[in-house]
């Protein structure tokens, strides 16, 4: 059977906001490694969570100097933008990321900086399908590693075109430019908060999300939403030789609900279903429907019980 890790971040939350999507995995995917990287609350965290197998609490931490000097160095928009054109000099000059990682780290907004910490734990780990995903608006609600190719990576399509979502416009238009935005704006919006692959498609995936932060570094210091504009670029621009499955609400596996009426769905008996009646394994952003957050809550915790009623 093939190791698999769910890799995700909870840095800032209490555990009344990750409890129900460890509860998740727990019912649907319980032989999967759970990380979380979490804040300063760790040892209430592990405390909260030592009821749970397979959770691996890691404490978010990040360079004490480069911290320092990239706080320093943007006291002024000026010094953060020279700061990230050397990197992204350096970047070029070299042709590697590695040590340069430190230094951008402090520059970029969570989001992306998230990517230099999920690399360097995959190197370390030997898993062979990863899932990297959001957390307090996420619920696994069947195995998302099924029927998941050796090269394959899998993520969420939002029934929205780009130009037509104000955010992922602007997002992607500073990351990038207005004329390679327009070259792509009427296509559907991809969403970076879960993505499931084997492990030489996640590695590909986020070795090329660091290379594309490095080469656009100067433009997206300090800004957000520039992860979500990288990882819609990748899978419509990069990531060759991967087979790409894009889930489109209602035909695929992955929910992603923010401008979803629900009319993609099916619901009973606390499931989700899509049009073609088959069980849906990731919902994404369901607290955007405030009906659905008991109505999927209850169900996961019956799972859970169930599963643990029976071991």
């Amino acid at each position: 059977m093939k190791r698999k890790a769910i890799i995700t971040f909870a840095v800032g939350y209490q555990f009344e906001h990750i409890q129900h999507f460890i509860l998740s995995c727990q019912a649907f995917c319980p032989g999967a490694d759970l990380f979380i990287y979490v804040g300063s609350n760790i040892r209430d965290l592990q405390e909260q969570c030592k009821s749970f197998s397979n959770v691996k609490l890691i404490r978010y931490q990040e360079s004490l100097f480069p911290k320092m000097l990239s706080k320093l160095a943007m006291q002024s928009a000026w010094g953060g933008k020279k700061l990230a054109q050397l990197i992204q000099y350096l970047y070029h000059w070299l042709n590697k990321s590695n040590g340069l990682e430190m230094w951008a780290t402090p520059l970029v907004q969570f989001m992306v900086k998230r990517f230099f910490l999920i690399q360097r734990l995959v190197t370390s780990i030997p898993h062979e399908q990863i899932m990297l995903t959001d957390i307090r608006d996420v619920l696994i609600v069947s195995d998302p590693f099924e029927h998941l190719g050796s090269s394959m990576i899998a993520t969420g399509e939002e029934p929205v075109a780009i130009k037509d979502s104000d955010f992922n416009r602007r997002w992607y238009e500073a990351t990038y430019s207005k004329e390679q935005l327009t070259k792509i704006e009427n296509l559907p919006v991809l969403c970076a908060g879960v993505t499931i692959g084997s492990r030489h498609a996640i590695e590909q995936y986020v070795r090329e999300m660091i290379e594309e932060t490095l080469s656009n570094l100067p433009k997206i210091v300090g800004l957000l939403g520039a992860d979500q504009a990288i990882h819609i670029h990748l899978m419509y621009k990069r990531l060759h030789g991967i087979q790409k499955r894009i889930e489109k609400n209602g035909s695929g596996a992955i929910a992603t609900l923010h401008y979803s009426s629900l009319n993609e769905f099916q619901f009973k008996n606390g499931t989700i279903t899509n049009k073609k009646g088959a069980c849906l394994k990731v919902v994404h952003q369901y607290d955007r429907h405030q009906h659905l957050v008991t109505y999927l809550k209850n169900y996961i915790l019956a799972q859970y019980q169930s599963r643990a009623h029976a071991n």
